[in-house]
């Protein structure tokens, strides 16, 4: 599934909160990730399903794309983006896979509701980021508060 969304965000701050909350939980669960590249794999457990999940992250390039692969014993899914800066803001395309729902054949009425389920859940999800960075925004001291 793929939706496209312009976040009022600049091409920094978008990666930079990525990385941010990567690097937490690279913090958490893998002590020995420091950074934020192509092949950085780690597994945690899930407290709500009581089972663990493990990460990779299978593209990253600074500024334009970013693919993670996330596994758990009841399916896996792919988190994909790819952005470019616009007059607007940040064109995000966000594309997300979901191997259960992918392979599952049910009718025609119940695939189309859970697609817009799947739909909104994406568009939330970039829209949280945005109010995340924006957050942040605000939370920053001025320049002349650092000293």
């Amino acid at each position: 599934m793929k939706i496209t969304r312009v976040l009022e965000v600049t091409e920094k701050e978008f990666y930079d909160h990525l990385e941010s909350q990567l690097l937490s939980d690279f913090q958490k669960h893998a002590k020995e990730l420091t950074e934020v590249k192509k092949g950085a794999a780690y597994t945690k457990f899930d407290e709500k399903t009581q089972s663990s999940v493990s990460d990779e992250i299978e593209d990253y390039a600074r500024g334009n794309s970013y693919r993670m692969k996330v596994k758990s014993a009841l399916d896996t899914y792919t988190v994909d983006y790819k952005t470019r800066t616009t007059e607007k803001g940040l064109e995000v395309v966000f594309y997300q896979e979901v191997e259960s729902f992918e392979k599952t054949t049910q009718n025609k009425f119940l695939r189309l509701f859970s697609e817009a389920v799947y739909y909104g859940r994406m568009s939330d999800a970039l829209f949280e980021i945005q109010k995340g960075i924006a957050r942040n925004r605000n939370e920053a001291p001025l320049a002349d508060e650092r000293g």
